[in-house]
């Protein structure tokens, strides 16, 4: 079995689990590298602080012999081993074995030590050796400082070991570190993502015998929920009674016409408009059903939490309920429209219509301002199904307001013409990007999602409207400047 045949075969949960583990190990061997960097790093900046310090210290003596003297006096401040340099490369005083200058002795040159020629070349070197008296490594830091007009260098030192033990302590302890909070965030995502994606995993394992060819019918999607009225309940039976429609359908067309080409077309097209049907109304519930039981897990885990907090937590929890409850009346609503043959048409008064959705508007957004022009003083009626026309109105206004600057200004401009009746709903809001027009109409399509979210909208509205056109044999057209506003134009036939 090739490998990209295996990684496609496991489930979305376990790849999360299998990229969790490789990225843990990768953070791990870096915290192990960074480790040995970052404890070098500081002992060498706590041996070039303490050179800063004791330069200040003895920088100021008038002479060699005196700088020695307080180099002396200073021994007990000095945690590592001292050395002093003059400007002819002679050791003045070393810590490990005394000053040369007070024995009378020839100081020794130590031109040979990379980190002195190092530190009087670049002013700073550093070199890693074992010394020659004790026989122990050491870790040697240079550094050049102005002696009344000659440059000195200072050099520190500090055992390998100590340095080594060190690191060792400085790494298990991140590694330990790391190591507990990666694994308790991996083990916190992965309860998160189980949970959150159960319902999700519940229709595409309904769906993926059909998907795959397996079976010939539509399946049902069983949710294994305790409240009967529960949304996501009442969604899966919305689409258990569409996919039983549909199949109908499929099966009355596949009997009657199974050998002609256009049939076949209408089938795939049925079956695409299905799938994405059940794909996109997943999705849009998905984040509404993760943010409840996020919130629902919270209370049920902290049951002491403060009541105003408590309080909080449950309106949000209604404010996604309601959203829900928004999203499966639109979905009952496409899928009402989708089932009509023919409409319950009767001769209508479409300005009485608009002034009831103009007070329903209003009460939503109460400093909106709504203006109905008319070309004529004759009556505007024509053979529709009201109700319909009351729904697709209503969304128009809806979207005028919601997507405008308080307070919005909407007009609407009734026209007449031969045999047609024209229905133009203009507003001053936000405008449709040019890059937009040509698929507001689709469902679950929304221009800005995050901003379409946060004001309730799941992208059905104007698929709705679009929908009601249609089965009244008219048309609608819209026309948008990115800023400036948008008018929606609906012209239906004025006779049967």
């Amino acid at each position: 079995m090739k490998l990209s045949v295996i990684i496609r075969s496991i489930s979305f949960r376990y790849k999360i689990l299998i990229s969790y583990i490789a990225i843990f190990f990768v953070l791990i061997i870096l915290m192990y590298i960074f480790a040995s960097h970052l404890v070098e790093n500081i002992v060498i900046g706590s041996m070039r602080l303490q050179a800063n310090q004791l330069i200040q210290r003895i920088q100021k003596a008038p002479s060699d012999e005196m700088l020695i003297q307080s180099l002396h006096k200073q021994k007990y401040l000095v945690f590592f081993r001292v050395s002093i340099i003059n400007d002819s490369s002679e050791l003045l005083y070393d810590s490990y074995t005394k000053r040369f200058v007070e024995t009378g002795r020839e100081a020794p040159k130590i031109l040979n030590y990379p980190e002195v020629t190092a530190a009087f070349k670049n002013g700073f070197g550093t070199n890693e050796r074992r010394s020659k008296r004790s026989g122990d490594n050491f870790f040697y830091m240079a550094k050049t400082f102005d002696f009344h007009g000659k440059t000195y260098v200072v050099r520190t030192a500090i055992p390998m070991k100590f340095m080594k033990d060190l690191t060792e302590e400085v790494e298990m302890g991140l590694v330990l570190f790391s190591s507990f909070v990666l694994l308790l965030f991996g083990l916190l995502c992965w309860l998160v993502v189980n949970r959150l994606t159960r319902p999700i995993q519940t229709v595409i394992k309904a769906i993926q015998p059909y998907q795959e060819g397996k079976v010939t019918t539509l399946p049902s999607i069983e949710v294994s929920l305790s409240d009967n009225d529960n949304e996501f309940r009442r969604l899966a039976n919305t689409l258990n009674s569409l996919s039983a429609k549909i199949q109908d359908q499929i099966n009355s067309i596949t009997q009657e016409r199974n050998e002609k080409e256009a049939v076949l077309e209408s089938l795939y097209k049925i079956l695409n408009m299905r799938r994405d049907f059940i794909s996109n109304a997943s999705h849009e519930l998905k984040t509404p059903i993760a943010i409840i039981g996020g919130y629902v897990e919270t209370l049920h885990d902290h049951p002491d939490l403060p009541v105003e907090t408590s309080r909080e937590i449950i309106e949000k929890v209604m404010r996604n309920c309601l959203r829900m409850g928004r999203i499966v009346k639109d979905l009952l609503v496409l899928t009402d429209i989708d089932s009509m043959v023919d409409i319950r048409s009767t001769k209508c008064d479409i300005e009485e219509i608009i002034h009831h959705c103009s007070q329903t508007v209003k009460e939503l957004y109460p400093n909106s301002n709504i203006e109905i022009q008319k070309d004529s003083d004759d009556p505007f009626s024509l053979y529709a199904d009201p109700h319909l026309l009351e729904i697709a109105i209503t969304n128009l206004l809806e979207n005028a307001g919601k997507y405008s600057k308080s307070p919005a200004q909407i007009t609407i401009h009734l026209e007449k013409e031969e045999s047609s009746l024209k229905v133009a709903i203009q507003d001053k809001g936000i405008g449709i990007p040019k890059m937009d027009l040509d698929r507001i109409f689709e469902r679950f399509y929304t221009v800005n999602k995050a901003h379409s979210r946060k004001l309730g909208g799941a992208g059905l509205g104007l698929s709705i409207v679009s929908g009601i056109v249609q089965k009244h044999k008219g048309t609608i057209a819209v026309e948008s400047e990115h800023g400036l506003g948008t008018k929606f134009t609906l012209t239906f036939p004025s006779t049967r």
